[in-house]
């Protein structure tokens, strides 16, 4: 087919957001091809539906968007003629995400019975959440004009349950009496533990990117439930999620004196927060805290000669630094450490503190009122006309104009 190619770009895409992407005949079972529905753990009174049945008139060059009673959403398109009417799915997924409360709610209002609420829980926990429809509708979009030319060449209609209720009537539906809780448990467990492998990996190397995505396709109904409080439920699984990104993080090569204030003061915020959507902001900014320490103070590569320096150099600024000091500490000859500490880092040792002074007095200067004599010893630099002369050389302007710059900003 001539749009094979955008195809698979589309369900590389959307398998980075855990969306399916699939392709069926027009007379295909839906209970067989439809993947993730509720319907697999239930049995039809009538299993023989198919997508030709769902849409007995299913247009050419229209984009079909359907949502069903369980506020699940889905994406139909019936593709360009080849050998046979083929249907591309996009789905299930949900716009925004369902607590444990509002499913229990939904099932009273589908009439199931108590024993189906945690195998539906499940089910929800198991659909990605759509948290930004605009980028993912600019995709469809985009290849639906591959598809038939500009957006004036197709149609779009929405179609809600009421619309689709030959196949989304869950209220024609008996409870099959099998292992599908157990299997749909199994399953959920086995997807958490791989998410949260990948999450972990993801930040030992310091990819945000990486890392945020996977947190915003994740749904909090997979987070291990050990209290009938929802809230607690999320403060308990952010604390495990503390002391596993910071292992993440250590394993990325940062030394525990940075991770120890961070972690600290996460397991503070986590005990404070009193609603669930601000359990979300901190479980996004700890991913972001715990990537940048990796970005940003990762020694792996160094050896442990050149590493215990480090850690010296960004534990206490103040600190005889001088290459005679830090060869004394690690039992080596100066020129030895000279020139190893240069062939690792690519910086002399000097140059290399320097930064670090110059880079922390920055800091201070952008952020605090401290007076230029007061920052310059914090800094290690007892000597302000020397403190001024090395920053005017690392900057490019003396601490005085470089404070009043930011200031305007």
């Amino acid at each position: 087919m001539f749009f094979d190619r955008e195809l698979i770009f589309m369900k590389r895409i959307l398998e980075k957001t855990n969306i399916n992407l699939f392709v069926v005949d027009y007379d295909a079972q839906i209970k067989n091809n439809i993947k993730n529905t509720f319907q697999g753990l239930l049995d039809y009174v009538d299993d023989n539906y198919c997508l030709c049945d769902f849409f007995p008139n299913l247009k050419e060059r229209t984009l079909y968007k359907v949502s069903d009673v369980l506020n699940c959403h889905y994406i139909f398109i019936k593709l360009p003629k080849t050998e046979k009417d083929r249907i591309l799915i996009v789905g299930p997924f949900l716009k925004q995400e369902l607590y444990r409360t509002e499913i229990l709610e939904k099932g009273e209002q589908l009439h199931l019975n108590a024993a189906v609420l945690k195998q539906l829980e499940y089910f929800y926990a198991s659909v990605p959440v759509l948290r930004d429809d605009g980028q993912f509708f600019a995709l469809i979009n985009t290849f639906c004009e591959q598809l038939w030319g500009s957006t004036d060449s197709y149609t779009a209609i929405d179609l809600n349950h009421d619309d689709a209720s030959t196949l989304f009537n869950y209220k024609q539906v008996k409870v099959v009496v099998s292992e599908a809780e157990n299997n749909w448990k199994i399953d959920l467990m086995e997807k958490r533990y791989a998410y949260e492998e990948q999450l972990l990996r993801a930040v030992s190397r310091g990819q945000i990117h990486k890392a945020e995505q996977m947190l915003s396709s994740f749904s909090s109904l997979a987070f291990e439930s050990r209290s009938n409080d929802d809230l607690r439920n999320y403060k308990n699984y952010s604390i495990i999620m503390n002391t596993l990104l910071r292992k993440a993080a250590q394993d990325g090569g940062v030394h525990p004196i940075h991770l120890d204030k961070v972690s600290s003061e996460f397991a503070k915020k986590i005990e404070l927060i009193s609603s669930i959507n601000s359990i979300k902001e901190i479980m996004a900014q700890m991913l972001n805290d715990y990537c940048r320490l990796v970005r940003k103070h990762s020694i792996k590569q160094y050896s442990p000669l050149v590493q215990r320096a480090i850690i010296k150099i960004e534990n206490d600024l103040t600190a005889d630094l001088s290459l005679k000091q830090l060869s004394s500490l690690n039992n080596v000859s100066t020129s030895y450490f000279s020139s190893l500490f240069k062939n690792e880092t690519g910086q002399t040792l000097t140059d290399y503190v320097n930064n670090q002074r110059i880079n922390q007095a920055k800091h201070l200067l952008r952020t605090t009122n401290l007076q230029v004599q007061t920052v310059a010893q914090l800094c290690g630099i007892l000597d302000l006309h020397y403190f001024s002369k090395l920053f005017k050389r690392y900057v490019g302007k003396t601490p005085k104009e470089y404070r009043e710059i930011k200031t305007v900003i």
